[in-house]
């Protein structure tokens, strides 16, 4: 079993609604503030990153000297995107690489959609795409970046992306007053579900979420009996990567425990990017700095990481120091002495 603990905080702490975007590159190297980082040497690159919506096989995106947007190939040659209008939703965590096309949200009122990366056209929006209460369809989208499985899952049910033609096919429907928060795939191809009773979810009220495994029918096989919620589920190489209000728990497919690793301090992260290696994982917080958690042997060597406890509590973080308190100045001599 590997030994699981934070191994270093990057960025520098600013106000609570800035977020960093963190965009995974590879095994070991993320961009982010416009620098790449090396995190098995814990430090960024020289020089400025310009690209962005980066695939983990070293295709990216960046702006022509038009202001259009471009894929950009490991080569360093470029391929227009011919969008119908200019993008004006296009963020990180809304662009998808599937094999030879990008699935994005460009538009905030629109069908998400598809872009043949090869040639640059249009494949079409996205058909049979459901809307939610919110002003957009905003879905939780799991990508295993296996360059072929694409899953959005809402409050209704869970689509599979055909990126091919642009269509969605359902594969999974919200059991009886209950409604899907988010998804993952297990190894073992069953679905990892948090589920959230339909009045709670009138009400966003998230203490009664679940985190539930149901296979290809929607037949219940696990339920997690543990953790604090509001949870977040992710896949973590061949386990399950849980976050929870006391930090981060490494589960197998049957929802059991193996591994808790508590948070560096009591800041509840708002997202979480699990890295290709299985071993590792991004935690991006309130503010515009970040974390990289996992197995203590991927650390730089001036992380100074160590294992986590399981029965350990979060730990806190230093107490700013208070400046020293200024010295009384000398009297001066009254005068006529």
């Amino acid at each position: 079993m590997n030994a699981y603990g934070h191994l270093k905080r990057y960025g520098v702490r600013k106000k609570k609604d800035e977020v960093t975007d963190v965009e995974v590159r590879g095994d070991g190297v993320v961009s982010a503030s416009g620098k790449l980082w090396d995190l098995r040497a814990g430090e960024a690159k020289k020089g400025w990153e310009r690209s962005f919506y980066a695939s983990g096989d070293g295709r990216a995106c960046a702006y022509g000297e038009d202001g259009g947007l471009a894929v950009v190939r490991s080569d360093g040659s470029r391929v227009p995107l011919a969008f119908p209008e200019p993008p004006s939703a296009l963020k990180s965590g809304g662009v998808f690489w599937v094999g030879d096309f990008i699935v994005a949200r460009d538009h905030y009122a629109k069908p998400w959609i598809v872009m043949n990366a090869q040639t640059g056209a249009v494949v079409g929006r996205l058909t049979a795409q459901r809307k939610d209460t919110s002003i957009g369809y905003c879905p939780s989208v799991f990508d295993p970046h296996d360059g072929a499985t694409l899953l959005f899952c809402d409050r209704e049910g869970v689509q599979r992306v055909r990126a091919s033609d642009a269509k969605l096919e359902d594969v999974l429907a919200a059991p009886d007053g209950i409604r899907l928060v988010a998804c993952a795939i297990t190894g073992g191809g069953d679905f990892v579900l948090l589920e959230r009773p339909t009045k709670a979810d009138a009400e966003f009220d998230t203490s009664q979420d679940a985190v539930v495994v149901r296979d290809a029918r929607g037949r219940e096989k696990a339920r997690l009996t543990s953790g604090r919620p509001p949870f977040q589920v992710k896949r973590l190489g061949e386990r399950i990567l849980l976050t929870d209000a006391a930090g981060f728990a490494i589960l197998d497919d049957g929802l059991c425990e193996l591994i808790r690793v508590p948070f560096v301090d009591d800041d509840t992260f708002a997202r979480t990017i699990p890295l290709p290696s299985g071993r590792e994982w991004i935690a991006i917080g309130g503010f515009s700095q970040w974390d990289h958690y996992g197995d203590v042997a991927l650390g730089s060597a001036s992380s100074g990481a160590a294992p986590a406890k399981t029965k350990s509590a979060p730990a806190k973080s230093a107490p700013a120091k208070k400046p020293a308190a200024k010295k009384p100045a000398a009297k001066k001599p009254a005068k006529g002495r």
